[in-house]
């Protein structure tokens, strides 16, 4: 798979929080071509209290979506899931792994959270 291939794959994020239940990235998208960058997105991930929030600049449009949010570390079977600037797909939990998967479709254009309820 080349990068330009790659850049046409919609987002699988991966929530691994510490011990202490929290977590936090960056992702920087461009065009990835341009030597002088004339539009990013710079999102800061911030996850604590079972939600994944998502903040930041958001002028550079990659046309793909935010797919999946893989929550690890989750010992217990949420009741549902709330999801904020996008839609909410569906989840599976998985008891043994100790995961919950959630099926999202989020255009990448501005914030949104993920809440595990």
């Amino acid at each position: 798979m080349t990068t330009t291939d790659l850049r046409k794959k919609n987002f699988h994020i991966v929530v691994a929080p510490s011990s202490n239940g929290k977590a936090e990235g960056l992702l920087y998208i461009d065009d990835g071509v341009s030597l002088k960058q004339p539009k990013v997105t710079e999102i800061a991930f911030t996850y604590a209290n079972g939600e994944l929030k998502a903040k930041g600049q958001f002028g550079y449009n990659a046309g793909v979506k935010v797919a999946k949010v893989l929550f690890l570390g989750i010992s217990s079977e949420p009741k549902g899931v709330k999801v904020t600037g996008g839609s909410f797909k569906g989840f599976k939990y998985d008891g043994s792994a100790k995961f919950v998967e959630v099926d999202v479709e989020i255009d990448i254009k501005g914030a949104f959270s993920v809440k595990l309820t």
